[in-house]
């Protein structure tokens, strides 16, 4: 039995003790600081062609984790200034929605008692940048065994931390984040140009098809940031109004994921400050900035903010004053976005990576198909509306009742409207009298038209009604004439 064990551990410790050093010599002298290059050159080249607004990445350093992942620390993302940071006095980092804020009246423009905000140069364009203190990724193994590739990560970026799988070939994508705080990320304060206050908590599930696309995918989303707080009370709005902070309360999205549709069944907030209050869908398309958006949002001011300052009440408008008009209303865009109830409505559409915002003061919400009614993502709001096709005019021969609008132009011509015209080389003897080869005498060089003959006019022909034949009879009566003879006395009747 002993040496049963030792030869058998001799051929199974042998392998496992040659594979345990592979894997040390393969950790200890893999060359990370090239991989660590190779990725940095990969990103760059995948941002090409964006030109100068393409990002940059940098990574403090690279190692392995587990057997097949890899561990990446101080990690930053670095976004260059949009155009419309260049314009100082279009602060807006958001394609498609600038507004044009020099009809500012003087009181809202600058703030009361700021003698440096008339002299004061504006800051050039700045770079947002997106820090990761740490990240790991790794491909499970058990998935491996039945052909699936399954990619965990993990990264705490932004003061929390953010933790999924993506599946690679279809799927379940699941990513769920933690405490993440929004005063953290750069691009959010960059997009509205004012900083941003709120912890966000939620999870985003979405189960690809069976073929691996997203646009039939199902799923679900999940999210809240608690206690948003907008401005911070130096900040300028636009780089033009200094505005009290305004408090959302607590901001929720929520929606159901049909068809690769996503359908926001909840989305904005109610606060002491300021509401906010949206509908839409984003049908996802392939890659993610693919996807297209349809949002209706809109917002209001509470009179409770208003009345905070003289700037708020400048800018929104005094409640105890109702003939002071909003500072805002002269901006054109905002002038348009105003509805009757009090609310500003902004419409976004368009693909992610060219999303757009206009301005709508109507209630309709999304834009709707005209056969279904339902909200269509896909449509391109920025081509105009197709004007309706003209019906086409009948051309079709087909005789039609007299007196009639179309009776002239429907109405086929009459049979013999026109005949041929004799040669120059003489007249028809049956036309003209004289020698066939001599043209009469008087007549012209060019022979002048024949009047056109006149449709013939067709009579109808009446048909006597037929008169049934009798049976022969061999002996008729007495007094009686055969059949087919007339009467004696009567002449037969006329033909």
């Amino acid at each position: 039995m002993r040496a049963f064990v030792s030869r058998a551990a001799k051929y199974v410790l042998y392998p496992l003790f040659y594979l345990f050093c592979l894997v040390i010599c393969f950790y200890l002298t893999f060359p990370w600081d090239s991989l660590k290059q190779k990725m940095i050159a990969d990103f760059a080249k995948s941002q090409a062609p964006k030109g100068e607004k393409a990002w940059r990445l940098e990574i403090g350093s690279i190692s392995g984790y587990w057997l097949t992942g890899v561990e990446i620390e101080n990690a930053r993302i670095i976004m260059p200034a949009s155009d419309d940071d260049d314009d100082p006095t279009k602060k807006t980092s958001n394609p498609g929605f600038k507004l044009e804020t020099d009809n500012l009246p003087a009181d809202v423009a600058s703030a009361p008692g700021d003698s440096k905000s008339k002299d004061a140069k504006p800051k050039g364009p700045t770079e947002s940048v997106v820090t990761i203190t740490h990240a790991n990724a790794r491909v499970q193994l058990l998935p491996l065994l039945i052909g699936r590739v399954r990619l965990d990560f993990k990264a705490d970026a932004f003061g929390g931390n953010v933790h999924g799988t993506i599946p690679v070939g279809g799927g379940t994508l699941d990513v769920e984040i933690e405490n993440v705080d929004l005063g953290q990320v750069a691009p959010l304060r960059d997009l509205i140009s004012l900083p941003v206050k709120g912890v966000a908590n939620g999870k985003l599930e979405v189960i690809a098809a069976d073929n691996g696309k997203w646009a039939k995918a199902s799923g679900s989303l999940d999210m809240t940031i608690t206690d948003v707080i907008l401005g911070d009370g130096k900040a300028k709005l636009m780089n033009k109004v200094t505005l009290p902070a305004a408090s959302l309360g607590n901001f929720d999205m929520n929606g159901k994921i049909t068809d690769g549709v996503l359908k926001l069944d909840k989305f904005g907030a109610t606060g002491k400050d300021m509401d906010v209050v949206g509908e839409g869908t984003l049908r996802l398309k392939e890659p993610w900035d693919s996807s297209a958006l349809d949002l209706y949002l809109r917002f209001s001011v509470s009179d409770g903010y208003k009345l905070k300052d003289e700037k708020a009440a400048a800018a929104f408008g005094d409640p105890k004053d109702p003939s002071q008009l909003p500072g805002i209303d002269f901006i054109p865009k905002m002038k348009s976005a105003k509805r009757p109830d009090g609310f500003y409505g902004f419409r976004g559409h368009g693909p992610l990576k060219r999303l757009k915002w206009e301005a709508n003061n109507k209630d309709d919400g999304p834009a709707k198909t005209a056969s279904t009614g339902s909200a269509s993502p896909d449509s391109d709001a920025d081509s105009p509306p197709s004007k309706p096709t003209p019906p086409r005019r009948n051309t079709s021969k087909v005789p039609r009742k007299s007196g009639g609008a179309d009776s002239e132009v429907n109405t086929p011509p009459p049979a013999f409207k026109s005949v041929p015209m004799p040669t120059r080389g003489g007249p028809e003897p049956d036309q003209v009298g004289g020698p066939p080869d001599q043209p009469p005498q008087g007549m012209p060089d060019s022979p002048p038209p024949l009047p056109e003959r006149e449709a013939p006019q067709v009579v109808p022909t009446i048909t006597p009604p037929s008169v049934p034949e009798l049976p022969p009879q061999e002996n008729p009566p007495q007094g009686q004439p055969p059949q087919g003879q007339p009467p004696p006395g009567d002449s037969p009747p006329p033909q």
